[in-house]
């Protein structure tokens, strides 16, 4: 009796130390993502932010891209610059990234951008989900609750225990370019998807009006005064990629599988149809136009579409 009394009794120690190394641990780690924050000033937390995770937020709320969806869809969008340094990217992704997403982000491809790239992309994410569960339900979840996965298209699907048992219907879309990541999040009702797609009005854009734009999309982006036509071929290849990632399936291999159909210079809206390959995919879309809402704040040009 004796004997098993002192074994319950090592066990409860053991089991309180590893307890205290844990929490120990959790503290060391958002010690070190503190301290990462606030000698780092690409990421800014929210300006309610307190010293825990579930209540700061990593990124910046960017209304611009949703501006013109319905308010009642709640839908969040959210920026997040990148930054330099393998070592900080490390200490984000333990904060922020599922025992799965790790695993996936280690095996990406060894280059530091690009798995910058798709880390910060998570982040934006996982934010704009954070945003509207807490705006439209109340719940208030650490980015690590959230996963991050994809369906058999490459679309990114949002899952997670929490989530999971939420039974929320929600929609993602990220994108990314040179430093910036950003990403949309919200219930669709009875949309099909959301697609957002970012671009720096200042890349080199030689060449792309020749393999990504139709002979009849030259002729729109030619129509527009000299001095706005670099801003406006990306517009178009923006609002292409938004609504290939609204309707799920990319752009099957070739941006000449969207044709953008009608610009309107004064708002920003581009009529955007299906072609090729993805209108045979897609044949139930057939003769459809969609909406693709585009806009140029600061360096970036920018598109988003909700897939009626």
């Amino acid at each position: 009796m004796c004997s098993i009394h002192r074994q319950t009794i090592f066990r409860s120690q053991v089991m309180q130390e590893y307890l205290h190394t844990t929490k120990r641990s959790l503290a060391m780690q958002e010690e070190l993502l503190i301290s990462f924050m606030a000698n780092d000033n690409t990421i800014k937390p929210g300006a309610s932010a307190v010293n825990r995770s579930c209540d700061t937020m990593f990124s910046n709320f960017w209304p611009s891209p949703i501006a013109h969806f319905p308010a009642y869809l709640g839908f969040q969008c959210c920026r997040v610059s990148e930054v330099e340094g393998g070592s900080r990217c490390r200490i984000l992704a333990r904060v922020i990234l599922s025992p799965r997403e790790t695993a996936t982000w280690l095996r990406l491809p060894a280059t530091l951008k690009r798995r910058r790239e798709w880390l910060f992309g998570r982040l934006a994410a996982k934010d704009a989900v954070r945003l509207f569960l807490k705006e439209q339900h109340g719940l208030e979840l650490c980015p690590i609750d959230i996963e991050i996965s994809a369906d058999e298209h490459g679309r990114p699907i949002v899952s997670g225990e929490v989530v999971d048992n939420f039974g929320s219907r929600l929609s993602i879309s990220i994108a990314h370019s040179e430093g910036e990541a950003v990403a949309i999040a919200g219930e669709c009702g009875h949309h099909p998807g959301v697609g957002v797609d970012v671009e720096h009005v200042d890349q080199n854009c030689d060449g792309l009006a020749r393999i990504a734009l139709t002979e009849s999309e030259r002729t729109l982006v030619y129509r527009i005064r000299s001095w706005r036509r670099r801003e406006w071929l990306l517009r178009i290849w923006c609002a292409k990629e938004a609504v290939a990632k609204a309707l799920g399936r990319g752009m099957a291999g070739c941006p000449l599988n969207l044709v953008v159909k009608d610009v309107e210079i004064e708002t920003g809206r581009l009529a955007v149809g299906l072609a090729g390959k993805l209108a045979h995919q897609l044949s139930t879309y057939a003769g459809r136009h969609f909406t693709a809402y585009t806009g140029c704040e600061g360096s970036l040009v920018f598109a988003s579409s909700l897939i009626n």
